[in-house]
Formats: structure tokens, C-alpha cells, sequence
């Protein structure tokens, strides 16, 4: 019995012990889960329209350092039934986020998620400089105050503010952590849009195992493009040349053009004529000289092309791809010069240099942050101007030397923040399926980026591909629209991207030559005002003392009259000779063998 009872002691001892021991380890787990573990996310349906589905999302400060320290981000969903996790799912990070684009993703039956980044304003931690009112120009460039201000706040290293908080490793992560929550279960493509592609390269350099599928649309290279570099002309005159082609192949472009040795040949002989004050039109352009525009008509005409080209030259907004379809009318009305080209030519000039047409993004001071930690190759230059006027000397056309100055002057006051080893390297035998689209006209794509990375995922038509169509202008979501769902559906269907040839563009986005808007731009409603080509030598047809188009009239009339004068003059000789052989006749003298007798004759 005292056995009994001693055995059922020490098995009763030996539970509680155990019990003690299980109690003590999940307390330690909590205690040490507590301040580790993110919450996850989920969907609420409280949002703003046209969304239906949002998240505020929590995230560390800096993922690996400090877990208690968070922040949130926003996301906004476009879903039929976020519980129907069947349906392909796309998240999107755009420098400018497109609304209609998603909306038209949507309608295909595609889950959308437009992703707003740590550091934006639909972020509660907005970085930004404490004073916002008048923390920039017109032209969007930070000022130095603001870069000063939010240095100080990154040398506080504790502060919630620390510029390394906003880094593209630290988006990528919080990409993935979406994927990992939201996105589990889900066929996910991950879908970017100009300089924001860094965020999906990012993802890929970090997370090299994330099983998403990733779109790069006007594919900034993060590894070439170079914020000095783009403000130096990089890239300028490669896309105004893919542009000039379009109008080679166009018969009605270049047939009024009258470039039978081509567009791009045709600007440069204006080109020259301007540089030796021979371009009958400078004289007559009411094109005011200034520090921003350039002293001499040559350099405000690269600039006037310039911001046609890339309006505004602040990165991640959209340009104008109506401003854009004027440039080959513009060189054909800069060389006629006529009374209507002038004043149309006036209005064009009146308006690029305004700054109308586009509204500064309320995150520009994180995207300034991006521009100066993730998109510079080398230290800045030590002399800007110097720097600036060297890439000037080399191209054909270059961004306004004020864009630069008033960069280069947030960028020597902004903190630098190291980037990590695994961002210098592009990802090589990429597992994910990458499809790069380049923006052929667009300045911010380096020549050949997206080929270059395309090659550098080792598998170029396997795990990536580059797909280079033409006439692909900056931010060009909208005009892609028809080729990305054909891209999703193909994808989802058989886990790999469609062939070229089954990618169309949407035509009513195409750059348009001949027929596109430009009351707002040229203040008349047809972009040619067309009568004849013009002539090879860049010559011009109107007339250059102040008097245009009615000077040339009055030229040809006179021309006219003077034919006319001379035709009858003509007449009038035939007539009085014709009337005085028929008076007098012709006498015939007979030749004489004799030499002397005929000098009697």
C-alpha cells in the first residue's frame, strides 16, 4: 500500500512538474513573441472610391533592427470576394498610381492592389520636412531647406524620421510581408511602373525564393539610370530619335516634314542654322531670353524640344504624349515660319515655360530620398554647372540647367544612407517569371536596360523577358493596357508570359502625328496648319523682316508681275520685229568667188 501511495506521488510530482514547465515556456514565448510578431494584416471595407477593399498595414521601422519600433502603409484593393483567393492578383507600384488602369485591370476579373509605400502620404509615417509650405519649386525639386531639415532628423538615429527607415530594401520587405499575408494562396504578379520597378528588383535581390510573377513597365534600370546622368541629357537623345523614327515610318509626317533625308536630319540642320543665327524664325519668335531658358535661340529651342520631349522633367511624373506628337509639327512650323506658325509657335513656348498642365506629387520628398540613395552611380560632381554644361556640349537635347542646380542643391544636403551589397548585384538563375517593358521614347530608359537585365537573370526567354515595342512613352500603363491583361490571363493560364506577337496597344493612346490635341498647346486646333512640304536646306518660306506670311505673298506677287513684264516685253520685240522684216523684206546677196567683188556687194 506505501508503495501504492509513493508511486502515485511521484507520478502526481512528475505532472504538476511537467505542467509548471509547459506553463513557464509559453509564458517565455509570449513575453518574447509579444514585441516581435507583426499583426497580420487584413481586409477592411471602409475605403475611399472606387475601392472596395483596404489595409492599413504595421511593419518594423527597419526590418532586422529594433521590432518594437513600427510604422504602417496603406493599400487599396480592387475585389469582387477578397475570400475568393482563385483569382489572379496584382499588386501595383507606380511613381504616379493610374486608377483607370487598375480599374480596367479589374473589369478582366483581376484582383488589383495598389501599394503605397512606407514614407508616402497614405503611410501614417509621411516623410516629409517639417515646414511643407513652399518646401519646393514649381518644377517640384526640393529646396535646401527641407533637405537640410530632414538630414537632421536622419542624425537623430532613434528618430522615426531616420532617412534608412525609407529605403527600397525596406519597401521590398514590406512587399514581401503583403505577399506572405494577403497575398498567401494567391497567384500574385507583382506590377511596377518607371523608377517605382526598383521596389520589384529589390524584392527579387532579397527575396530571391518569393514564388510571385513580376511586370517592370518604362523600366528604369537601377543599376545604370543616374539622377545626374537623366538631368545631364542621358537618354534624351535616344528617345527623340525613336521618336523622329515613328515619324520616318509615318508617309503623311515625313511627307510634310519635306525630310527626305529624315526627321532626325532635318532637326539637325535647323539645328545648325539656329546655332549660326540663320533660322529666319529666330528672329521673330517672341521666345524671351532668360538664365532658365538660355541666352541664344539655339538653346531655348533644345529646350523648348527638351520639355516636349519629357514635360516635366520632374521624374515620376507622367509627361505629356500630346506635347510629345507636336514635336515633328513644330520643326515643320519653326522652319515655314509663317504668320500662323509664329503665333502658334509663341503659344507653345508660353506654355512649356509656365509650367502648366501637371501638379507636384504630395511625395515628393521620398522620391526625392529615392532619387538621391538608390539612382546615383557616383559621388555628385563636384562642380555642377561645369558638369551640366559638358553634358550639354555633347547632346543634342538636355533638361534645363535650373532642374539640376536646384536638385544638386537638396541632393549635397540630403542624408546618404548606404545601400545593401545585395542591391548592387543584379539577381542571377531568377526562379520568379520577369517580363521587362521599356519605354522607347521615354528619357528615363536607358538605351537597352531592359535587354541588359533580361540577360543579366541568365535564362533571357525563359525566366525573363524583354518585350521592346515602339512608340512606348513615360508611364505608359494606359496605352499597355490591352497587352498587360493579355499578359495576366496568359500567365495565370500556364505560369509564363504570352509572345509578342499577341501584344496590342490601346490605339486610341498612340502618339498621333497628324491628328492629336493641340488647342491647349499651339492655341489653334490643327497641329500643321500643312500647305507644302518644306525644302531640304531648312530654309524658310515665310518671311523673317516682321511681316511673315504677307510679306512672302507680296514677294510672290511681285515675282508674278515681273514674269509677267518681262513675257511682255518679250512680245512686244517679236512683234516690232517680226513687223519690220515684213516691211522691208530680206535682201539675199549672191556670193561672189571673187573675194574683192564681194566687197563691193
Amino acid at each position: 500500500m506505501s508503495f501504492i501511495c509513493f508511486a502515485s506521488t511521484r507520478a502526481s510530482s512528475r505532472l504538476a512538474a511537467a505542467l509548471l514547465l509547459c506553463v513557464l515556456l509559453v509564458a517565455a514565448a509570449a513575453v518574447s513573441a509579444e514585441p516581435d510578431d507583426l499583426p497580420v494584416p487584413g481586409w477592411d471595407n471602409t475605403c475611399k472610391s472606387p475601392f472596395g477593399v483596404c489595409a492599413k498595414v504595421e511593419t518594423y521601422q527597419y526590418w532586422g533592427e529594433k521590432p518594437r519600433d513600427r510604422l504602417t502603409f496603406a493599400v487599396n484593393g480592387l475585389m469582387k470576394d477578397p475570400r475568393n483567393k482563385d483569382v489572379l492578383t496584382v499588386w501595383l507600384l507606380m511613381d504616379d498610381p493610374d486608377v483607370e488602369f487598375a480599374k480596367e485591370l479589374a473589369r478582366s476579373d483581376i484582383n488589383v492592389v495598389v501599394v503605397y509605400p512606407r514614407g508616402t502620404k497614405l503611410s501614417t509615417t509621411y516623410y516629409a520636412c517639417a515646414e511643407t509650405k513652399g518646401s519646393f519649386n514649381d518644377a517640384c525639386w526640393m529646396d535646401e531647406k527641407c533637405a537640410a531639415d530632414l538630414a537632421a532628423r536622419t542624425a537623430k538615429r532613434d528618430n522615426l524620421f531616420n532617412a534608412s527607415h525609407f529605403s527600397a530594401d525596406q519597401v521590398a520587405h514590406d512587399v514581401e510581408w503583403l505577399i506572405r499575408t494577403l497575398g498567401d494562396g494567391r497567384r500574385n504578379v507583382v506590377l511596377t511602373q518607371g523608377l517605382s520597378s526598383v521596389f520589384a528588383l529589390r524584392l527579387l535581390q532579397l527575396h530571391k525564393d518569393i514564388p510571385v510573377g513580376v511586370i517592370m513597365m518604362d523600366y528604369a534600370h537601377p543599376l545604370l539610370f543616374d539622377t545626374y546622368g537623366y538631368l545631364g541629357g542621358m537618354g534624351h537623345d535616344v528617345a527623340l530619335q525613336h521618336l523622329l523614327a515613328l515619324c520616318d515610318d509615318d508617309v503623311s509626317c515625313v511627307g510634310r516634314l519635306g525630310a527626305v533625308e529624315g526627321s532626325w536630319a532635318r532637326l539637325q540642320t535647323l539645328l545648325a542654322l539656329a546655332k549660326s543665327n540663320k533660322l529666319t524664325c529666330a528672329k521673330r519668335l517672341n521666345w524671351g531670353s532668360s538664365r532658365i531658358w538660355g541666352s541664344s535661340f539655339a538653346e531655348q529651342f533644345r529646350a523648348v524640344l527638351e520639355l516636349m520631349l519629357r514635360y516635366p522633367a520632374y521624374p515620376f511624373l507622367s509627361s505629356k504624349n500630346e506635347l510629345m506628337s507636336l514635336i515633328p509639327s513644330m520643326l515643320y512650323r519653326l522652319q515655314r515660319c509663317s504668320d500662323k506658325d509664329v503665333s502658334a509657335l509663341n503659344a507653345l513656348y508660353r506654355y512649356v515655360t509656365a509650367g502648366k498642365g501637371f501638379t507636384c506629387p504630395e511625395d515628393l520628398y521620398v522620391q526625392t530620398h529615392w532619387l538621391v540613395n538608390e539612382f546615383l552611380q557616383a559621388p555628385p560632381p563636384k562642380n555642377v554647372k561645369k558638369y551640366w554644361t559638358g553634358e550639354a556640349n555633347r547632346r543634342v537635347v538636355v533638361p534645363a540647367a535650373s532642374n539640376i542646380d536646384a536638385f544638386h542643391t537638396a541632393a549635397v544636403k540630403f542624408s546618404a544612407v548606404p545601400r545593401t551589397a545585395a542591391s548592387e548585384t543584379l539577381p542571377v538563375n531568377a526562379t520568379q517569371k520577369v517580363l521587362f517593358i521599356s519605354a522607347d521614347v521615354d528619357p528615363l530608359t536607358p538605351r537597352g536596360a531592359a535587354s541588359q537585365a533580361a540577360l543579366a537573370f541568365r535564362q533571357f526567354g525563359s525566366t525573363a523577358k524583354a518585350l521592346q515595342l515602339r512608340g512606348i512613352a513615360n508611364q505608359p500603363a494606359a496605352i499597355l493596357t490591352p497587352c498587360i491583361i493579355t499578359n495576366l490571363k496568359f500567365y495565370k493560364a500556364h505560369a509564363e508570359w504570352a509572345e509578342p506577337d499577341q501584344c496590342t496597344l490601346d490605339a486610341s493612346k498612340k502618339l498621333d502625328f497628324m491628328n492629336g490635341p493641340t488647342k491647349e498647346f499651339y492655341g489653334v486646333d490643327d497641329a500643321w496648319d500643312y500647305d507644302l512640304p518644306n525644302s531640304d536646306d531648312g530654309s524658310s518660306r515665310g518671311g523673317g523682316d516682321g511681316d511673315g506670311g504677307h510679306t512672302s505673298v507680296i514677294k510672290s506677287v511681285f515675282r508674278f508681275l515681273l514674269i509677267l513684264v518681262i513675257l511682255a516685253a518679250l512680245g512686244a520685240a517679236a512683234y516690232y520685229a517680226y513687223n519690220y522684216v515684213k516691211d522691208r523684206g530680206i535682201r539675199f546677196h549672191r556670193v561672189s568667188d571673187n573675194f574683192y567683188d564681194n566687197l563691193h556687194n
